[in-house]
Order: C-alpha cells, then structure tokens, then sequence
C-alpha cells in the first residue's frame, strides 16, 4: 500500500516500522531509494538490530530509531531531515537558476 500512495504524489520523507504486514519496512526502504533516491526514510524498529540498522544507514537511510522512545526523539529526527531536505532543495533550485 505505501508503495501505492508513493507513486501518487510528492513526497519527502517516508517514516516506517520494519514490521508491518506484507512487506518488511527495511524492503520498503530499498524500494523507495531505488526508484526515488532523494526522499528520506527514517526507519523504526522494536527489536533494536544493530546489524540491520548498519546495513540500512550505509544504503542511505536517514535514520534507524529504536522502540521504545521519546516523542521528542522522533520530533528532533523529523525536524533534523527537514532541515536537510530544505537546504537540498534550496541548492538544487538555485543551481537550477542561472541567474542566482
């Protein structure tokens, strides 16, 4: 389904669980970096992998959270790639315009 909604819009951030039913959140996550390279995925895990967060950190993944934790931790990583996808977006426009 997340796959579905992907394709329907624009979008710059993917937060996901690694359990969810049908697919695994860290198959999700490959995916979404295959065929759209420039959004962020912060992955959530209950089970504290240290092995899979390795291997999805160095793919490119923004973050690898843990459960359980505090709302604030989450907000701080959402407010964190924000910010890294608003300074993307400001370089890629103005090299886009030559006139800036």
């Amino acid at each position: 389904m997340a796959l579905e909604i992907l394709k329907t819009d624009k979008f710059d951030l993917v937060l996901t669980d690694i359990t969810m039913p049908g697919m695994k959140g860290n198959e999700l996550f490959m995916i979404v970096k295959e065929k759209w390279p420039l959004i962020e995925v912060v992955l959530i895990s209950g089970f504290g992998d240290l092995e899979l967060a390795k291997v999805c950190l160095k793919a490119g993944a923004s973050y690898f959270i843990t459960k359980p934790f505090e709302n604030m931790d989450l907000i701080n990583i959402v407010t964190t790639v924000g910010q890294k996808i608003l300074t993307r977006t400001a370089c890629l426009e103005r090299d886009a315009d030559p006139n800036l």
